[in-house]
């Protein structure tokens, strides 16, 4: 079997593997000793053989090519002669002629297996340095057996740490993952793509194409990278094109990560500075929504946008068509909190939240070369100062290409540094509780990384790894071209199912727009989302400027339950259930999100607002399920926001049972909200209530649907 040139040999340069492919002739004192062969063995029966082999130690320093060959005679006269054989092993290991030292070693073991123990030492490590790792660590298992004979030699530590290396190459090896990669369909060209990134709805890809391009007063073409995009068709991506104003404008740039709104994206811009250095610097822009006033007002086209004028007219005579349209604006630096002049900042990976910040850097203090970093985002929009991973990702060695999934806890990143197959191996650390502290509060740590496996890792560079929102498919770019890799032309994109134990959690995805009542956007607003089995509350990405929002939470099961709750100063309470099993009806491959727009009312005295999913047991005002309880907790929050709010609480019923049974039941459970509402802290001197039975039905009560519709609970604001 060819040797591979593993990374190992670099991060373990110490161990005594190495020798294997070094080592010249040489025998010490010590290693007589350990020639001797155990009385446990027959001796040999030839006693001309004998003669041969003991003239041939006496010259072998001095003669070594005539003791060779006495010692060759010797086995003729006597072919299981156990010193012969072994001492042929030890000189056929000293030319690095591995294949007769293990035929020599594997004659020795098969006539007396109880001959010396460093016979399964130096067979131990043939087998590792031809990637036998299996039998490599059963003969070095063998070898370590003997503690009190061997363990002051080197050698058994030497055993030791190869065992190590050995049982995880072979796990890696001997148990390959599943690995089917493809083309992403309609993207890959001729031409070369890479640095890829698709949106978290999977509506939209941005990667680096690579080609030859004259203009016209170039006398030769030249390469140029360009920052393109694709967006997904009817059920494959597009070609795509080249990113317009204000990408493109002469740097290196690419590298995208989006929030999972798709509103904000983070990228590299990478500027040979005078002193020749190449620095890169994350930068950020905002997808805007931009109407046809803001389109007529050229200079702020002009400082916004960084176009030029004819670039200004196109754009103008294609709002005018179209009326408004959303547009990427304000490329800027995201900070010198991150990004430095002399420091290099690059492959960008946000939050779902938009947050948290990865990304790798050479800056000063690391660990390492290249180490991964994150960056938290305060109240004010202001990156903070960046915070090193720490030994738990980070390694004396580089590591690159960071990717936090949507579900905030299962990390991948490329690196060197570690055991793998071979350069840049990727891998992937879960975020998960350890303890918890006195307070009671739970304490998270990033796990151990754990290799995603071969062959997914090979023995080139693997980076730029990322998932599918759904965590089914893994993606990334290579420029590899095998039966494996059908390459369309050097670089190409690359997607294939990932196993299930590198996959991230199951997560709910919904996203939409908030209006109001006449469809207009809303901003400024900010949604909660509690599951209710846990309690855990996640805060939804929502747009400042377009009201544009997604939420991500991970799931157990599809029997999970949420309360979405949306709030916003002077507008009314508002919520929603969502059961993962519904959500997921509407998810497809090419729109892993549910589409899930929310209309919000302002605040309007004597208005009924209905409060959504307040369920009582069948003919009962005295129990609320737990999802009634959770939405009631939100409105109680949004209660104590408004210290001067008073409201009245209404309860509806259907038609179904007497005008009088209805009426009591209704007031009832009015009551009981009520109740409620005094238990979590709400001043009773603020809530009134008052049952109106089947008077008010929203719907005639024609069907189980309708009569759905009319059991209700409401709020009016009496006073604000």
């Amino acid at each position: 079997m060819q040797l591979r040139s593993f990374k190992f040999f670099s991060v373990l340069s110490s161990l005594i593997i190495l020798s294997i492919f070094l080592a010249t002739y040489s025998v010490s004192a010590q290693e007589y000793e350990e020639e001797e062969e155990e009385e446990v063995c027959d001796p040999p029966d030839n006693s001309k053989a004998v003669k041969l082999y003991e003239k041939a130690l006496k010259i072998i320093r001095k003669e070594p090519v005539e003791a060779y060959g006495l010692i060759r005679e010797a086995l003729i006269l006597d072919p299981e002669y156990l010193d012969a054989n072994y001492k042929m092993a030890r000189l056929a290991m000293g030319r690095e002629n591995f294949l007769a030292a293990k035929k020599y070693l594997l004659k020795v073991l098969a006539i007396c297996p109880e001959y010396n123990v460093y016979a399964h030492f130096y067979l131990g490590r043939i087998y590792y340095g031809s990637e036998e790792y299996s039998k490599a660590v059963k003969e070095l298992k063998e070898f370590i057996k003997h503690p009190d004979d061997i363990k002051a030699d080197r050698h058994y530590d030497s055993a030791e740490k190869i065992i190590k290396e050995a049982s995880f190459y072979a796990g890696l090896f001997e148990n390959p993952v599943p690995f089917e990669p493809i083309n992403v369909p309609g993207i890959c060209t001729t031409k070369d793509e890479y640095l890829p990134f698709i949106s978290a709805d999977n509506t939209i890809a941005y990667f680096t194409r690579k080609y030859q391009r004259k203009s016209r007063d170039d006398m030769f073409a030249k390469t140029v990278e360009v920052f393109s995009f694709s967006k997904m068709g009817e059920k494959i991506f597009e070609e795509g094109a080249a990113m317009q104003a204000p990408f493109n404008r002469g740097h290196n740039e690419g590298g995208a990560s989006l929030t999972i709104n798709n509103m904000h994206m983070y990228f590299t811009i990478c500027k040979t500075l005078t002193n020749g250095y190449n620095n890169c610097d994350i930068f950020t822009a905002d997808y805007v929504f931009i109407d046809e006033e803001s389109l007529m007002d050229i200079a702020f086209m002009k400082g916004a946008l960084n176009m030029t004028d004819v670039e200004l007219k196109f754009e103008l005579e294609e709002m005018k068509r179209k009326g408004s349209a959303y547009m990427w604006t304000n490329v800027r630096s995201i900070g010198k909190n991150v990004n430095s002049m002399d420091s290099w900042e690059s492959q960008p990976s946000i939050s779902s939240d938009g947050m948290t910040l990865y990304f790798t850097s050479n800056r000063k203090g690391g660990i390492g070369g290249l180490d991964i970093y994150k960056s938290e985002k305060d109240s004010l929009g202001i990156w903070g100062e960046p915070i090193n991973m720490g030994w738990i990702i980070n390694t004396t060695g580089n590591e690159k290409s960071p990717f936090i999934h949507p579900d905030k806890e299962t990390f991948y990143f490329s690196s060197d540094g570690r055991r793998g197959v071979g350069g840049y191996d990727i891998f992937y650390s879960k975020y998960k509780e350890e303890k918890t502290d006195s307070t009671g509060k739970k304490i998270f740590k990033w796990q151990k990384p754990v290799n995603i496996g071969f062959p997914i890792n090979s023995e080139e560079d693997d980076l730029g790894f990322f998932t599918s929102t759904d965590g089914k498919s893994g993606y990334f770019s290579s420029n590899k071209n095998s039966e494996k890799f059908r390459s369309k032309g050097g670089w190409d994109l690359y997607t294939f199912p990932l196993y299930e134990g590198a996959r991230p959690a199951k997560v709910l995805f919904w996203k939409g727009e908030l209006k109001d009542n006449k469809g207009e956007k809303i901003i400024g607003a900010e949604i909660d989302i509690v599951n209710v089995q846990t309690k855990e509350v996640t805060k939804a990405e929502v747009d400042s400027l377009s009201g544009v929002y997604a939420a991500v939470v991970t799931v157990e099961n599809e029997e999970n339950e949420f309360i979405m709750t949306v709030t916003k100063e002077n507008f009314a309470f508002n919520s929603q259930f969502l059961i993962a099993r519904e959500v997921n009806k509407d998810v497809t491959i090419q729109m892993p999100a549910k589409l899930m727009d929310v209309e919000l009312s302002e605040v309007s005295l004597g208005k009924p607002y209905k409060l959504e999913h307040i369920t009582f047991a069948t003919n009962s005002s005295s129990v609320l399920t737990m999802e009634s309880m959770m939405v009631l907790d939100g409105f109680a929050d949004y209660l104590r926001d408004y210290p001067d709010m008073r409201v009245a609480i209404y309860g509806h019923t259907d038609d179904v049972g007497s005008d009088n049974d209805n009426m009591e039941l209704s007031r009832a459970r009015a009551k009981s909200v009520r109740s409620y509402l005094m238990l979590s802290k709400v001043d009773p001197a603020r809530l009134t209530y008052k049952g109106f039975g089947e008077s008010k039905p929203l719907v005639p009560n024609t069907s189980e649907s309708t009569r759905a519709k009319n059991r209700r609970t409401e709020f009016v604001i009496l006073s604000f």
